[in-house]
C-alpha cells in the first residue's frame, strides 16, 4: 500500500523499513539494498551486496473466496502463480489474516527449498566447504521447512485451496 507496512510479525523498525524508505515507490535494486545495509551496519568497503530476488503479493478478498497473485523475480527470470482459498460458508469466511500468513509461510518454504537446492549444488561441485554453510544451518533449515510444510498441509486440509497453474513443489 504505497510502501506502508500493512502486516508484520515484528515490532519496531527493521531492515525492510529502511529499504522501503530509500526505495520509495521505486523497484528495489542492489544499490538500494547496499544503501540500506550501509545505514544499518555502517559503511564498509568490504561489504558486498547481491540482490537477485523480488517477490510481490497482490491480495484480493471476494465474497466467496480470497485470492493472492504472486510474482517472483529471481536470477533475471520472472514467474507467477495464484492461490485462492474458498470460504466454507458466507457466515464463516476464511480470515484474510490467516490467508496472508499461509501465503507468507509458502514463500518462506520456497525460499528454504532454494537454499537447500543451492547446498546440493555446492556439494555436487565440491564447493560446500568454501560457502561457509554449516551442517547445523542445513539441519535447522530442513527442520523449519518440515514445520512449514506441515502448517501448509494443515491449512489445505481445513480449507479449499486452489493453485493456478499448480501447487509449488516444496521439496
Amino acid at each position: 500500500m504505497g510502501g506502508e507496512s500493512v502486516f508484520t510479525t515484528r515490532e519496531g523498525k527493521d531492515v525492510m523499513d529502511v529499504i522501503e524508505s530509500i526505495a520509495g515507490s521505486a523497484e528495489v535494486t542492489e544499490d538500494i539494498v547496499l544503501q540500506a545495509s550501509n545505514r544499518i551496519l555502517g559503511k564498509s568497503d568490504e561489504l558486498v551486496v547481491e540482490h537477485d530476488m523480488q517477490t510481490a503479493f497482490v491480495f484480493q478478498p471476494f465474497s466467496s473466496y480470497h485470492r493472492a497473485a504472486i510474482l517472483q523475480r529471481r536470477d533475471r527470470k520472472a514467474g507467477s502463480f495464484a492461490i485462492s482459498v474458498y470460504h466454507p460458508t458466507p457466515q464463516k469466511p476464511v480470515r484474510l489474516s490467516h490467508f496472508i500468513s499461509f501465503c507468507a509461510d509458502m514463500m518462506e518454504t520456497l525460499t528454504l527449498k532454494s537454499f537447500l537446492d543451492r547446498v546440493q549444488e555446492l556439494i555436487a561441485t565440491n564447493k560446500i566447504s568454501q560457502a561457509g554453510i554449516t551442517p547445523s544451518q542445513v539441519q535447522a533449515t530442513r527442520n523449519r521447512r518440515r514445520e512449514l510444510i506441515e502448517a501448509l498441509e494443515n491449512f489445505e486440509k481445513a480449507n479449499k485451496v486452489v493453485y493456478r497453474p499448480e501447487r509449488p513443489k516444496f521439496v
